[in-house]
Formats: structure tokens, sequence, C-alpha cells
């Protein structure tokens, strides 16, 4: 099931399906999101789920990197913006 979030021109769609991470990379692809993707995830989040979304962008044959943030409040700051966009 695909919900759109109606946003104007920021809209965009949310997919829900069982087993959704392993089918990622062709929901991606179907609905020409891009070619070239960057995952951001905390160390918790990449521990239990970095892996499969990235499996799932490269088996669509999708460019995709990842950058692991620590996790917590006190990391979402400029350091960290700037580690991530430099």
């Amino acid at each position: 099931e695909t919900l759109k979030v109606d946003l104007g021109s920021r809209s965009y769609p949310i997919f829900i399906a069982v087993d959704s991470l392993a089918k990622f990379g062709e929901l991606l692809k179907l609905y020409k999101i891009g070619e070239r993707f960057v995952v951001i995830t905390n160390t918790l989040v990449d521990r239990h789920y970095g892996a499969s979304v990235l499996a799932s962008l490269h088996a669509a044959k999708l460019r995709a990197d990842k950058i692991v943030v620590a996790d917590g409040e006190r990391h979402k700051n400029l350091k960290t913006l700037e580690r991530i966009t430099g």
C-alpha cells in the first residue's frame, strides 16, 4: 500500500509492505526517485537495518553509501552536519 503525504511540490509517498526493506531499492526505482543515495542512520538503527537497506539498494543497481552518526541528541549538531555534507 502507498500513502501520499500531500504537500504540494514537497509531496512524498510512504510505502507500507511486508518485507519492505528487501523491496526498498525496487520501490525507489519504480517511483524514479533517483539513482544515487546516501543512507544516514545512527548506530542502533544501523545495527538492525543498515545492511538490509544497502543490500536492497545495491540489488536494484542503485549507487548507495552510508553514513553512521552516533546515537543521542547531543550528536545532532553542526559538527555532525558538516561531517555529513563535507
